[in-house]
């Protein structure tokens, strides 16, 4: 083969590449539209009137924490709940936030040093409000910090719309302890009982969530499946625009003909 069929080899190569990702993501669009959007409708609609009632109603929600460097607290109060999506027509990220406060403040101390620095790092990445001396042994040495701190943990459930996995994904975030945590759910997967185990395991009636999430393998299949598809639509929109040019091809030669007979028949009359 030749420069020039070198180069239109991997032009065709590139384009027949353009052409399956526009379809690819026309595809992830479609089911985006179709299922994952509607979804996060119903998941707004539940969880809207779900924070009302609890603003009004106020349970009592007791849960606990650990803290680094102290120990596990309880008797904070789970409390001011809040619902707000990025939009209303088409959703992507919509969070459900709250909090967990403890009624009064706590003063603990820590030693050594080490330890007591990692404490100190770990409550200013929560944002707690807390006051700090130190602490000296008897030689007058820094050894460790007392703190006193108010306890107000903030919680949040975000649910997003994962469009590349055709999925709802949904992050929890200091919610059994801190840290952040994240599922995978398909769309077909939500319903009213899905939103009410949330509901409840919000409320820590439910000790765990429930596991109806997508595993890794099932997301690497529906990313499979969604290439093969859009790599036969890239084929057929290649066979179909061939199609169309050896059309067009054949209707020019058709009227190059037509003009051609139409010449000699004009000459022929002129004679």
């Amino acid at each position: 083969m030749g420069l020039l069929d070198d180069l239109k080899s991997e032009a065709e190569k590139l384009q027949n590449q353009q052409s399956s990702d526009e379809v690819s993501k026309e595809r992830l669009e479609a089911i985006y539209r179709e299922d994952i959007n509607p979804k996060m409708q119903m998941i707004s609609n539940y969880f809207t009137e779900f924070v009302d009632q609890l603003n009004i109603l106020k349970p009592a929600t007791a849960v606990s924490y650990t803290i680094p460097g102290y120990k596990e607290v309880t008797g904070l109060i789970q409390q001011n709940y809040s619902i707000r999506a990025d939009s209303f027509e088409n959703m992507k990220k919509l969070r459900l936030r709250f909090s967990a406060e403890l009624p009064h403040e706590i003063e603990f101390s820590v030693t050594p040093k080490a330890k007591a620095a990692e404490t100190r790092s770990f409550l200013e990445q929560q944002n707690f409000t807390f006051s700090e001396w130190p602490v000296r042994d008897a030689q007058q040495q820094v050894i460790g910090i007392t703190c006193q701190v108010k306890l107000k943990v903030e919680i949040m459930f975000m649910f997003q719309a994962d469009i590349e996995n055709s999925a709802i994904k949904l992050s929890i975030v200091n919610f059994e302890n801190f840290g952040v945590e994240s599922k995978s759910y398909r769309p077909d997967s939500i319903n009213e009982s899905w939103l009410e185990d949330i509901g409840h395991y919000i409320l820590r009636e439910n000790e765990t969530l429930h596991t109806l999430e997508i595993s890794d393998e099932i997301k690497q299949q529906l990313r499979d499946q969604l290439k093969r598809e859009a790599l036969g639509r890239a084929k057929e929109m290649k066979a179909m625009e061939k199609l169309r040019a050896q059309q067009a091809l054949e209707q020019e030669q058709k009227e190059n003909r037509f003009i051609k007979m139409f010449k000699k028949t004009i000459k022929g009359s002129k004679r």
